[in-house]
């Protein structure tokens, strides 16, 4: 495979397109498992999550809602640590909603976690999160053991880009993730 330029970097191959749709055809079948009968209710967590979020319900049989509320963290390679909203949830009723959060990777755990705990102020039926990459050896924060459910890929703290991750704005669009050149 080809390597992918953005700036002054240089990405190489990581996960293929393939072995992503098949995590989440996978995570789709546990979520009809899961959510059957149940008044579901996904928050993507843009920008990141939007082809994560699209990609899984199109796969899903289980009726939901999607809503997306829009975080930023980070700066150039790295988590600020500082999580600034765009926007969040409307107003209304969420305490009959089994809410599942969905992001396409958990790093240093500041915006799951800052997520979580503004959620659990709406007082959901139930909150959980899917993410489609975690990087255990990144969390700064302990996450409630239970919290991240769903997890596709757990992975060693690098730096990637495609399936709607970026860096600068760049690299969303790609369908395989690409890792940063040593």
């Amino acid at each position: 495979m080809k390597d992918y330029s953005i700036g002054d970097k240089t990405f190489e191959l990581y996960i293929s397109e393939a072995q992503i749709q098949h995590k989440i055809h996978d995570l789709a079948a546990q979520l009809d498992t899961d959510y059957a009968e149940k008044d579901l209710l996904i928050v993507g967590i843009l920008n990141g999550s939007f082809r994560f979020v699209s990609d899984t319900i199109k796969q899903m049989s289980t009726p939901c809602e999607v809503e997306f509320v829009k975080v930023k963290s980070y700066e150039g390679l790295k988590s600020s640590g500082n999580v600034s909203v765009n926007f969040f949830l409307p107003a209304g009723d969420y305490s009959k909603k089994h809410i599942l959060l969905m992001e396409d990777i958990i790093d240093t755990g500041h915006t799951i976690q800052y997520l979580i705990e503004q959620i659990k102020a709406l007082n959901p039926a139930s909150l959980s999160v899917a993410t489609l990459f975690y990087k255990p050896e990144a969390v700064q924060i302990h996450l409630e053991e239970k919290a991240v459910a769903y997890i596709c890929f757990k992975i060693e703290n690098l730096f990637i880009v495609g399936y709607g991750l970026d860096y600068e704005g760049q690299g969303r669009t790609l369908n395989d993730v690409y890792v940063l050149k040593k």
